[in-house]
């Protein structure tokens, strides 16, 4: 049941992320650009966030979802620790809680 809960809020979690992303707003971008990444970086990371979502919808699917999801937030929490935007930590830091909760 948990383990249940805890991949709903972390479906919940990366579909918001995804959308703030795929607005690709300019403080955003420019956020992307500083962290060495292209103007449009993060409207890709958007699409694979909300890709990860649909994957972890369907139970033969989900493996692959989580896996994504898995991928993205080392290449967040890597970029965050390599520019110390220590600040930006949180938020990445729960959804990794909630990835390992909702893996099993």
């Amino acid at each position: 049941m948990m383990h249940e809960c805890a991949r709903a809020l972390l479906m919940v979690a990366m579909a918001g992320a995804g959308l703030v992303n795929l607005l690709g707003r300019d403080a955003l971008r420019v956020q992307f650009v500083q962290w060495g990444y292209p103007g449009w970086w993060c409207r890709v990371t958007g699409v694979l966030e909300w890709a990860c979502v649909a994957l972890m919808i369907f139970p033969q699917t989900r493996p692959v979802g989580l896996g994504l999801a898995s991928m993205i937030l080392l290449a967040v929490l890597v970029t965050l620790l390599r520019w110390r935007a220590f600040s930006h930590l949180p938020a990445p830091g729960m959804l990794v809680v909630l990835l390992v909760l909702g893996w099993s």
